[in-house]
């Protein structure tokens, strides 16, 4: 569930501000923390060529972020032993193999953060055009009209 709105500077330039949301239905992929997010976007896409090469940029910043979690992992370490080489070298021969490593867990809790609520994106795209599209038409594609 989005909603948003647009404002044309000019034929190269548009101002964005969006509001994005996604809700989760049905059971889905199971997840520790499955929230509904909502982030506000705010932009300028740039049009050159009649809109067949753009680029822009964005900032985003997440109105419902995760909230902190502290689970129960386990901590695990692989632990190798050596033999006694001294008590080897005795018999003659090649001294045996070493033994296996032993992996060890242990559970430990772990506090996960929030994380950052401020991101950026940005974009670049370049192709042809061979007409402009049906409306509502960018800016970009427009014709100054002349009389």
């Amino acid at each position: 569930m989005n909603a948003g709105a647009s404002l044309t500077l000019n034929k190269y330039i548009e101002l964005l501000a969006e509001v994005a949301s996604t809700v989760y239905v049905g059971a889905g992929t199971p997840s520790l923390e499955r929230f509904n997010p909502v982030d506000l976007n705010l932009g300028m896409p740039v049009y050159l060529r009649d809109g067949s090469i753009a680029f822009g940029g964005g900032y985003r910043y997440s109105l419902n972020g995760a909230s902190r979690r502290t689970l129960s992992v386990l901590d695990c370490v692989k632990i190798v032993k050596t033999h006694d080489d001294k008590a080897h070298h005795g018999y003659g021969g090649p001294p045996p193999p070493p033994p296996l490593p032993v992996i060890e867990c242990k559970p430990k809790e772990v506090e996960f953060g929030e994380g950052g609520r401020h991101g950026f994106v940005g974009f670049f795209s370049i192709g042809t055009r061979n007409g402009c599209p049906p409306p509502p038409v960018r800016a970009a594609c427009l014709k100054p009209h002349r009389q």
